[in-house]
């Protein structure tokens, strides 16, 4: 008697375990990390959008970077609008259907311009000076990373779509032009 509810129970442990299982629900995916981002894909609302293509800079002469400034009317919000920086990289120049991309709200696009004026200066304090591979950065709340590399070899000034991800490095001069382009945008977005 033993024997056959042992074999009973062990026959009911293996069909659990051989039960296929459920796939796990899809999460949804991350909460937008900025408002811009956000009024990009609002849903049931008149959203009108609009693009101002500012600037790119790149090496050896292709684009690589592009600084867009976007702003944003969601008939909800009834005269509000949303503005920021979009900015979309494309490694080695080239284009694909959804080139890495990341966008910085118009609030935090002082701090970003502070940020990378720290970085540029300290740059140049560094220039001269042999250190071991060493990285300045800055990343903003929407995933946007921008620094230089100090190690071995010249500087190379870096960017990044989305923290975490693979970065692009660039001539460091490009640093100072990304910089411009940035600050071009935001007068940009002052005058709509």
């Amino acid at each position: 008697m033993r024997l056959s509810a042992a074999l009973s129970l062990g026959a009911i442990l293996l069909s659990a375990a051989a039960a296929p299982q459920s796939a796990p629900c899809p999460c949804p995916p991350p909460a937008p990390a900025t408002a811009l981002e956000a009024a990009l894909v609002a849903r049931e609302t008149v959203a009108v959008k609009t693009f101002y293509e500012v600037g790119q800079v790149g090496k050896s002469g292709v684009p690589t970077v592009e600084v867009i400034a976007v702003a944003v009317g969601l008939a909800q919000d009834r005269g509000r609008v949303v503005k920021g920086v979009q900015v979309r990289l494309a490694p080695h120049g080239e284009t694909s259907p959804a080139p890495p991309e990341a966008f910085v709200d118009l609030d935090e696009c002082n701090a970003l311009l502070a940020a990378l004026a720290e970085v540029l200066e300290k740059a140049d304090e560094w220039k001269l000076k042999a250190l071991d591979r060493t990285e300045v950065s800055y990343a903003t709340r929407g995933g946007f990373t921008v620094g230089f590399l100090q190690g071995p070899g010249p500087q190379r000034g870096f960017v990044a779509a989305d923290a975490g991800k693979p970065i692009m490095t660039l001539p460091f001069d490009a640093l100072r032009q990304l910089r411009d382009l940035i600050a071009s945008a935001v007068a940009k977005l002052a005058e709509v």
